[in-house]
């Protein structure tokens, strides 16, 4: 047995299905008696509120789009980002949070290869900015804490009693003889035809030769 509520389209209700609990009463038009589970519908009714304006001294960081010229060919290891069929850059902003793209070569750091690294984006008026999307506050350079990164960072212009904002950030406009070169993280340039068939090597044969 089910109570039905009709509401009407343009109700600010919502409806929701309940159980109101097991009945015995007699079901159809047999003799017989079996348990028959009883539904209504309840309505639940919510005043909207108006839109809420976001605080003008924010940083009008938003909406990101690709740098004019070279900006958002460039990465934060000085390599540069893949272009797509019409010449503009592959620099987008991830999921979580900061702008990437593949590069046109593999490029090698920290004991590794790889195939991507950290880009610029810009607003209309504004950028290129850091990877995360802040604006800088002053120079782009490796220089932090006695070089601790090759990478290079800026600080970020911060707002009063924002604790979400970082302090330095990684940024692609380094212009320091410091910053990521050839020599610091050098790239691959070589076609895959010339670079030729890697094997892989076996445990065993890499245990003989002293690795």
């Amino acid at each position: 047995m089910y109570r039905k509520l009709l509401i009407e389209d343009n109700s600010p209700c919502l409806g929701e299905l309940i159980r109101i609990g097991p009945k015995k009463p007699q079901c159809g038009d047999s003799d017989q008696t079996s348990t028959c589970d009883k539904f209504e519908i309840t309505t639940v009714c919510y005043n909207c509120a108006a839109p809420v304006r976001l605080n003008d001294k924010r940083p009008h960081t938003l909406p990101k789009t690709l740098c004019q010229g070279e900006g958002s060919f460039k990465t934060v290891y000085a390599q540069r980002c893949k272009a797509r069929p019409d010449g503009s850059s592959t620099c987008m902003m991830g999921s979580e949070g900061f702008s990437f793209c593949d590069t046109e070569h593999l490029w090698w750091r920290d004991d590794h290869w790889y195939d991507w690294d950290l880009c610029s984006l810009c607003t209309k008026e504004q950028g290129p900015l850091t990877t995360s999307g802040h604006l800088c506050d002053g120079e782009c350079h490796n220089h932090w804490n006695n070089k601790e990164s090759l990478a290079p960072r800026c600080k970020v212009t911060k707002i009063e009693g924002d604790t979400s904002v970082p302090d330095k950030d990684y940024c692609t406009t380094c212009e320091r003889d410091s910053c990521p070169d050839s020599q610091t993280a050098p790239r691959d340039e070589r076609p895959g035809s010339q670079v030729g068939h890697i094997v892989w090597e076996k445990e065993e044969s890499r245990a003989t030769d002293g690795f």
